[in-house]
């Protein structure tokens, strides 16, 4: 583990290419982050990626080579305006109060059981029915759904049935 958290003035991190046992990385409320190293891609056994409060982050590196990567925490990074690379192995994504505008139409997450996005950027929202693309590329094994702030959502898309394991 390795926590970094709070860390305000931090305004890089070294590479990390050589922390190959590293298992988690907190970077929690590093508010003058901009971005990670390339790395990070090379954390073979990285579970955990936490990096809410992250306001001055703009860019991650691929992500998709991280078969370990199961939780993924982007709250608050406001300046993130481009949906990330990651693995197909995301359990745990939580995306509320980036920048991100749009998804990619080939996303495919299917491992995913909890998935968050309060309080998103105006502009993905803006469009007239977000959720419908969004919601055809999430599984249906997921538990946790989290939306708000949606000011566009006139109603919830038919497809939204299909997810018979929501729990809350």
């Amino acid at each position: 583990k390795f926590d970094l958290g709070g860390s305000r003035s931090l305004k890089e991190i070294p590479d990390l290419s050589m922390a190959t046992n590293l298992e988690k990385l907190d970077l929690r409320d590093c508010s003058s982050l901009v971005e990670l190293p390339s790395s990070i891609q090379y954390l073979n056994k990285l579970e955990t990626l936490n990096m809410p409060g992250c306001i001055n982050l703009k860019t991650l590196p691929t992500l998709i080579n991280l078969r370990s990567l199961f939780r993924l925490d982007l709250y608050g990074c406001k300046r993130l305006k481009i949906f990330p690379h990651i693995s197909t192995n995301i359990q745990w994504l939580i995306l509320g109060g980036t920048g991100i505008k749009n998804f990619p139409s080939n996303l495919r997450l299917e491992k995913l059981y909890h998935f968050s996005m309060r309080k998103m950027s105006k502009k993905l929202w803006g469009r007239v029915q977000p959720l419908t693309p969004l919601v055809t590329t999430l599984p249906h094994s997921l538990t946790s759904l989290y939306l708000s702030d949606i000011p566009s959502l006139v109603e919830l898309p038919s497809s939204i049935q299909n997810f018979t394991k929501l729990q809350r």
